[in-house]
């Protein structure tokens, strides 16, 4: 199960499980634990869902290049991947990849090939399949990614 309301999800994972030390008047303590674990405990998550948002804006406008009509989370126990959307009436599968990083580093093309990597191990449609990928980052994307996508069509940069 997962909450919905970023709000509630947060109360749930950071004031909930420390209201003992709020009701002992140790706010900073609370405070300390919050700042060591937002981003990734929280931002990150509530990065996903907004990329995922775009994506499904993206799929609308036709900037893909392919249409889904199913989109969510892969994981197979080892190996994830943040972003796959399917068309299932025919074989246009989009694979997306969010990064929020804390120290404002640009996402670099090492991105691009994990997750083509990752990509080979979602079995479906194998055989016959287009591919696409899109890559979200807050804080923008190396040189080196920007002329990559620049020469492969099935390369988005988000």
């Amino acid at each position: 199960y997962k909450i919905k309301d970023n709000f509630i999800a947060f109360w749930f994972q950071f004031i909930y499980p420390n209201r003992t030390f709020l009701e002992m008047g140790q706010e900073e303590v609370v405070l300390e634990k919050i700042k060591a674990n937002f981003i990734d405990n929280n931002v990150s998550f509530v990065y996903e869902e907004v990329c995922k948002e775009m994506m499904w804006n993206l799929n609308a406008t036709g900037k893909i290049g392919l249409t889904f009509n199913k989109l969510g989370r892969w994981w197979n126990g080892t190996q994830e991947i943040d972003i796959v959307g399917i068309n299932e009436s025919g074989n246009e599968i989009v694979f997306g990849e969010c990064k929020y990083y804390r120290t404002g580093k640009l996402m670099d093309e090492k991105v691009f090939y994990d997750l083509l990597e990752k990509s080979k191990l979602v079995d479906w449609n194998n055989n016959n399949r287009k591919e696409k990928y899109v890559l979200f980052s807050v804080s923008g994307y190396s040189e080196s990614l920007k002329k990559l996508a620049e020469t492969r069509e099935d390369l988005i940069l988000g």
